[in-house]
């Protein structure tokens, strides 16, 4: 059985205000992460409007193998009722992970390897409308080989856990011990927005950039598009209409946009991902996002994750 020892956490900071301590943390994201791609996976439909509501219909198998992939679901296994039960029953997403994840590695803040000039926690996005870096992923084959080095910031642990969100703490709850908004089921809404967010999600969503992780899937190399140094990789997308993909409101406007244009950006898989599993874990499924407020109603401004660092300035 692989263990989470198989991922190297660094913990670049030594100290935190949560509950949690920074490797709690790193652990308690990966997990859910994976958890995400797991649900994804192993309660996908090619016809439901949620995925239809990301995604074109030609673009649906690529995007469950994708989620498999990262579930390490693999490709050619047909998802029934009772296989399905097991995978989600899974004592802990600790097992049976897939082997690629030997070469992540995930820092607490900047990853201690990066150059200052590539040390983007903190720092406001130059592209798009701006907003915080939440986490990025710096990712050049020519550089790392298959490795991935990520960086998630303090503004990614601003979001609570997928279980803090189900069953929140005190500190989440009024004195008379009712939720605040954005935490539980009911507390969600009915629609897609940022309360779905944690900071698995955001782990997520840097997962999507590692070439390395998903090359294997058939058609990778000619459904992605090659980034600026010249290797096929799920990017950010940036405007001019919308001004970027992030949050539930624009990502879903990118579908829209033509075919194979929503499955080059990280965050639409990512909204897909936690409105699939938020359906399943509350047993009702959630509405489009309906406007821009959908982005940013847990920190109240926008968090973004940075583009995938590859190659020199």
């Amino acid at each position: 059985m692989r263990k989470l020892r198989h991922l190297l956490i660094l913990a670049s900071l030594l100290c935190q205000t949560t509950k949690y301590g920074p490797l709690a943390f790193q652990h308690l994201a990966f997990e859910d992460a994976v958890l995400l791609a797991r649900v994804t996976a192993a309660t996908f439909d090619p016809c439901e409007e949620t995925l239809l509501r990301y995604f074109r219909p030609l673009e649906a198998a690529f995007v469950k193998q994708v989620f498999q992939t990262i579930a390490n679901i693999p490709l050619s296994q047909e998802l029934d009722g009772d296989n399905v039960v097991g995978i989600l029953s899974s004592a802990s997403v600790a097992q049976d992970l897939q082997p690629k994840f030997d070469q992540l590695e995930i820092a607490y803040g900047n990853h201690p390897t990066l150059p200052e000039n590539k040390q983007d926690c903190g720092k406001a996005a130059a592209k798009g409308e701006g907003g915080i870096t939440a986490a990025f992923a710096f990712i050049d084959p020519r550089v790392l080989g298959d490795i991935a080095l990520v960086s998630m910031c303090d503004e990614a642990f601003e979001y609570p856990t997928l279980e803090e969100i189900a069953n929140p703490s005190s500190s989440a709850r009024d004195p008379q011990g009712n939720p605040e908004p954005g935490y539980t089921c009911d507390g969600l809404g009915d629609h897609d927005s940022d309360w779905m967010t944690s900071p698995g999600g955001v782990l997520l969503h840097e997962l999507l950039h590692w070439t390395f992780l998903l090359e294997d899937i058939p058609g990778f190399e000619d459904i992605i598009d090659e980034n600026e140094d010249n290797f096929p990789q799920i990017i950010d997308f940036w405007g001019p209409n919308p001004p970027d993909g992030y949050g539930p409101f624009r990502a879903s406007q990118l579908r829209d946009l033509g075919a194979y244009v929503a499955i080059q950006n990280a965050d639409t898989y990512r909204c897909y991902a936690q409105s699939k599993y938020w359906a399943w874990k509350c047993g009702k499924p959630f509405e489009p996002a309906q406007s821009e407020d959908d982005n940013i109603r847990k920190t109240g401004v926008r968090i973004i994750q940075g583009d995938p660092k590859t190659g020199e300035d």
